[in-house]
């Protein structure tokens, strides 16, 4: 295996020759410097101008083409030389494909190549049914498209804290039922809905359970917590901002719900969720393995988000019901899993060009 990739996340460091060409657990991989900050103002992106060459004089060489990412200089290259050596590519847009943000420069991508180099792909891989749908509407065949999710490396979870221990730390209340949102505080994640929506539950499940908010600031944190306190529900909620990794998992181990109302492509939290036995519940039904299997989907609506919280709350046989199936369910989103699947969707791609 070869993987072309650059120095992006360290582009203001000039790259070592010895950094160049590596060969990291047996793959060899080299890396490209990325272009100038000014010819990246125009592109709109980072851009490697070494990656042309490369892949002029190599692309050859492959069986098959993997590309991560779609509105990028480098998806453009890898297409491109992909389609006149006649190698298979599969793409991967990792959810990048709706045109939210700047749509103007999304539809100039677009129309200038994108959709080309989307539509020449043997297979286009989605996150979820709403991202296999979308493909499917930017004009690639229904046949071209597969779902594959994210994977986890579930031997790094082998051993969870201790259940009671997030509770001792924070000090909440041993007897206290804690709904849990784990990640960024930000307007899109429906997070007013389940403030609302808990606020709403029963009486004797309001007063006994407390909504755990875990995760940085992205601009929606002030708004929130004035909500919360409009509501009069200071004493039943915290705001703990970001948290590490261990503190999640005992988190997650602790709760009775990790609630996340609005979620973009396929949210490793959930895998985690599972990982720790903690229920999921969700208002979007992007992802065909949750409702009733590990947890609930709801309508997007303040009732419907109550009611499916109040029956993960006030049934301890349905709780244990979904904290088994979430140990079970972490089986299918194994790295070794995953990426057997990504080998065999290689092999059916090479299978699909005939030169």
């Amino acid at each position: 295996m070869v993987v072309a990739t650059s120095n992006a996340a360290s582009q203001d460091e000039v790259l070592k020759d010895s950094e160049r060409d590596l060969t990291i657990d047996g793959a060899k991989v080299y890396r490209f410097s990325v272009g100038s900050s000014k010819i990246q103002d125009v592109f709109g992106g980072f851009i490697t101008p070494e990656l042309v060459k490369w892949m002029k004089e190599n692309v050859a060489d492959f069986d098959v083409v993997h590309i991560h990412g779609y509105r990028n200089f480098q998806a453009l290259v890898a297409g491109h030389y992909a389609v006149k050596q006649g190698v298979p590519y599969v793409l991967q847009p990792h959810g990048s494909l709706p045109r939210t943000g700047k749509a103007w420069s999304k539809r100039i991508y677009d129309s200038f190549q994108g959709l080309k180099v989307m539509r020449g792909a043997s297979l286009v891989l989605a996150l979820n049914r709403k991202a296999a749908r979308a493909a499917v509407n930017f004009g690639v065949q229904p046949d071209n498209v597969r779902i594959l999710p994210n994977g986890i490396d579930i031997s790094k979870y082998r051993s969870l804290p201790n259940k009671g221990s997030f509770r001792e730390n924070y000090r909440i209340d041993q007897g206290e039922s804690i709904i849990l949102y784990v990640g960024r505080i930000h307007r899109n994640k429906g997070l007013d809905l389940l403030v609302r929506a808990f606020k709403t539950l029963p009486e004797d499940l309001f007063r006994s359970s407390t909504l755990v908010f875990a995760g940085p600031d992205d601009g929606y944190l002030s708004e929130l917590r004035g909500m919360v306190s409009e509501l009069g529900m200071e004493s039943r909620v915290h705001f703990l901002g970001y948290i590490s990794e261990v503190e999640k998992m005992g988190a997650l181990v602790d709760s009775s719900a990790m609630v996340t109302p609005n979620f973009h492509g396929f949210p490793i939290t959930f895998l985690e969720s599972c990982i720790a036995g903690c229920p999921i519940l969700t208002a979007k039904d992007d992802l065909d393995w949750i409702d009733g299997k590990v947890g609930y989907v709801a309508d997007a609506s303040i009732e419907d988000l109550r009611d499916k919280m109040a029956a993960l709350l006030g049934s301890e046989e349905e709780s244990k019901k979904f904290e088994k199936a979430c140990r079970n369910m972490k089986k299918r989103f194994s790295l070794d899993n995953v990426i057997g699947r990504l080998e065999t969707l290689y092999d059916n791609a090479i299978c699909r060009n005939p030169s």
